[in-house]
C-alpha cells in the first residue's frame, strides 16, 4: 500500500472513532427534563405493580429528583405525597390501593407538565364512602359527607333526581373543607318521597353522566291498619211483663239496664214478645254511653204481656286512623 493510501485509511478510522465517541458522550448526558420524565415513568410502573407502597415509592422518587437537580418537579411530587398522607388519615375512608392509583394519576399529570406534547386531563373526583350510607327520609340528616379524593381538582355539579327523571341543581349547598371531603347541607334542600337519588356530575363532561349516585331511601308506606276487634258483653237479659188491664188496653213504660261500663257504649236493645197478646217497644236514650233501655208494654184488657229484653254494650271504637304525612326532609332556603 502506498504512503498516501495508508494516510487516508488512518484519517478515516480516526475520524470515525472520534464521531462515535462524541455521539456516545452526547447520548449518555441526558437533559434534566428527560431524566425527570424517566424517573416519573419508573415510579409509575412501580405503582402499577404495588399501589399500596405508594408512600415509599414517592419518597424515593423525590430523593432521585433532588439528586438530579430537579427541585421544582421534586416539590410537585412532595405536594402530591402530602395529599395522599392527608387522605389516608383517620378521617379518610379510602384504602391504600385506591390512594396509590390516584398517586399514579398525579405523577402522569406532573409528567405532562414538563414534557411537551403530552396532555393529561385531571381525573374527576372519586368518592370512597358517604356518611350516612344512604339518605333516609325518616331520619333527615342535616349534613351528608362525601369522602374521597381530588374534590378540589374540578368543579362538580350536584343534582337531585326524582323518579320521573327531572333534575334540580343543588350545587350551591355543597362545601369542600378539604380535598378529600365534600359536604352537602341537606337541611337546605327539600327532599321528598318523589326524589330518588343525588347525583355528582363532572362539570366538564356532563354528557358522561354521574360519577357517583347517592340513594334517597323512602320508608315503606304504612297501610291502614285493620280495626281492632271490639269486645261486647251483656248489660241485662230478662223476661219482663205487665199484668193485664181491667177496662181496656194500656201502655206502661218500664226502664231496664244501667250506665255503660267505662270504655264501652250501648250496642243494642232488643225486645221479643213471648205472650200471645199485647206488644212491646224498646226506646233508648240519645247518649250512646247510657245503657238504659225503656220498654213500653201494650197491655190488652184482662190480659198480661211478657217480653224478652236484651241490652248489649260494646267497646268504644278507637280514634280514627290518621295516615302519616308523606315523608320529607329539609326545606328550600336561600
Amino acid at each position: 500500500m502506498s504512503t498516501t493510501a495508508r494516510c487516508c485509511t488512518w484519517w478515516v478510522s480516526s475520524a470515525a472513532k472520534l464521531c462515535a465517541t462524541a455521539l456516545l458522550c452526547s447520548c449518555s448526558v441526558l437533559e434534566p427534563v428527560d431524566r425527570a420524565a424517566q424517573a416519573l415513568d419508573r415510579t409509575t410502573a412501580t405503582l402499577d405493580n404495588n399501589s399500596r407502597e405508594w408512600q415509599h415509592a414517592l419518597n424515593a422518587l423525590t430523593a432521585t429528583l433532588v439528586a438530579q437537580g430537579n427541585s421544582t418537579v421534586a416539590n410537585e411530587v412532595t405536594q402530591l405525597a402530602q395529599r395522599g398522607i392527608a387522605t389516608a388519615g383517620t378521617e379518610m375512608r379510602c384504602n391504600a390501593d385506591f390512594i396509590g392509583q390516584r398517586m399514579k394519576a398525579g405523577l402522569q399529570r406532573i409528567k405532562s407538565g414538563i414534557v411537551p406534547f403530552i396532555h393529561s386531563e385531571s381525573d374527576p373526583p372519586k368518592v370512597c364512602q358517604v356518611v350516612p350510607e344512604a339518605f333516609k327520609l325518616d331520619h333527615c340528616e342535616s349534613i351528608v359527607g362525601f369522602y374521597g379524593y381530588d374534590f378540589d381538582a374540578t368543579e362538580l355539579t350536584i343534582f337531585v333526581q326524582d323518579y320521573s327523571g327531572r333534575l334540580r341543581d343543588v350545587s350551591s349547598r355543597a362545601a369542600r373543607p378539604t380535598h378529600y371531603l365534600m359536604t352537602l347541607d341537606t337541611s337546605r334542600i327539600l327532599l321528598t318521597a318523589s326524589d330518588e337519588k343525588i347525583l355528582l356530575v363532572d362539570s366538564r363532561h356532563k354528557e358522561r353522566g354521574a360519577i357517583y349516585s347517592y340513594s334517597i331511601a323512602v320508608p315503606p308506606v304504612q297501610s291502614t291498619p285493620p280495626p281492632p276487634e271490639r269486645h261486647r258483653q251483656v248489660v241485662e237479659r230478662l223476661t219482663g211483663g205487665v199484668a193485664g188491664g181491667l177496662f181496656g188496653a194500656s201502655y206502661q213504660p218500664v226502664t231496664y239496664g244501667r250506665s255503660c261500663t267505662p270504655g264501652f257504649q250501648r250496642q243494642s236493645c232488643t225486645v221479643q214478645k213471648k205472650s200471645i197478646d199485647g206488644g212491646c217497644l224498646a226506646f233508648v236514650p240519645a247518649d250512646p254511653t247510657d245503657c238504659h233501655c225503656t220498654v213500653k208494654y201494650s197491655v190488652p184488657a184482662f190480659q198480661g204481656v211478657d217480653c224478652e229484653v236484651q241490652i248489649w254494650e260494646i267497646e268504644s271504637p278507637p280514634p280514627p286512623y290518621i295516615p302519616p304525612r308523606p315523608p320529607q326532609c329539609g326545606m328550600e332556603r336561600p
